[in-house]
């Protein structure tokens, strides 16, 4: 499925490793062992999970509703139930009507060679 994605290659690796949660995120460091900080950097609310990173955090979701309205792409930010791969699978099953013309390649927070609006400008 993410092998698929109309998205750039290192999305869809990026994508791969977090689906199978091989990312060093707080959780994975702590089950080897490693020194780490448990709670997330970006919203210190929850610990820091892949999950937590992509979906739930606060500052995920709102970076999700400014890439996603950016795009044009007449998909839902993803919930905090869902999985990666349940939002992402029709979030990137087609890509919209408008996308090829108006060189849009990927709905996902990783703009090559794209402007990126003053707002995701980190």
């Amino acid at each position: 499925m993410i092998w698929k994605a109309w998205t750039p290659p290192k999305v869809r690796f990026f994508l791969w490793l977090a689906q199978q949660d091989r990312c060093w995120t707080a959780d994975r460091l702590a089950r080897r062992g490693l020194h780490h900080h448990p709670r997330c950097l970006l919203c210190d609310q929850a610990f820091e999970t892949i999950h937590h990173i992509i979906i739930a955090c606060p500052f995920t979701q709102q970076i999700w509703h400014e890439v996603l309205a950016w795009f044009r792409l007449p998909v839902g930010c993803p919930n905090q139930e869902d999985s990666l791969l349940d939002w992402w699978k029709p979030a990137t099953q087609h890509p919209p009507p408008t996308a090829e013309r108006d060189g849009i390649h990927h709905p996902a927070p990783t703009l090559d060679g794209m402007e990126a609006p003053q707002q995701l400008r980190v």
